[in-house]
């Protein structure tokens, strides 16, 4: 993402991208590889929409026993990040996982704890895309501290009076 797809994107189209306006979005594991990524990458990508990320998930080399993405959050030096995080009620525990809404209710607490921009919002629902493709549009909202109005105001086009 940092090394290859952003470089060629702004190669390809002139832009030269800003970290504080990039967003990396994913829903679960997709949620984590985003967090992942904009915390090893801060200055590439400055925002986060992580939806029912897999934050229970850590490598098998990792200590199983703590937070993962946490630790890193905790561990690596503070960069100028924003997270939405979101999560739906009934993605609760499963077999030996703490399950996705107990871990980014975590990771949010974490975030928190070291003074990182962070809105979280639970959802009811569970983990598929009928919860995401709201909590998405509430992510971009919260995080560029837009109003559904103003959003609706770059959407429409100017039409002529009669």
């Amino acid at each position: 993402m940092a090394e290859e797809l952003l470089p060629r994107v702004a190669r390809e189209t002139g832009m030269q991208p800003r970290g504080e306006r990039t967003t990396l979005a994913g829903s679960s594991y997709g949620g984590l590889a985003s967090a992942s990524i904009a915390l090893r990458y801060p200055q590439q990508f400055g925002n986060v929409i992580a939806l029912s990320g897999s934050f229970w998930w850590a490598p098998l080399e990792a200590d199983q026993t703590r937070h993962y993405i946490g630790q890193r959050v905790l561990t690596l030096p503070k960069a100028p990040l924003r997270f939405f995080v979101s999560a739906g009620l009934y993605e609760t525990a499963n077999g030996t996982s703490g399950g996705i809404l107990e871990s980014s209710r975590h990771l949010r607490d974490l975030l928190e704890a070291r003074a990182y921009p962070v809105h979280f919002r639970e959802y009811t629902g569970g983990h598929d895309y009928l919860v995401w493709r709201g909590a998405l549009a509430d992510g971009l909202l919260a995080l560029f501290d837009l109003k559904p109005s103003q959003v609706t105001g770059l959407l429409s086009s100017p039409t002529s009076s009669r």
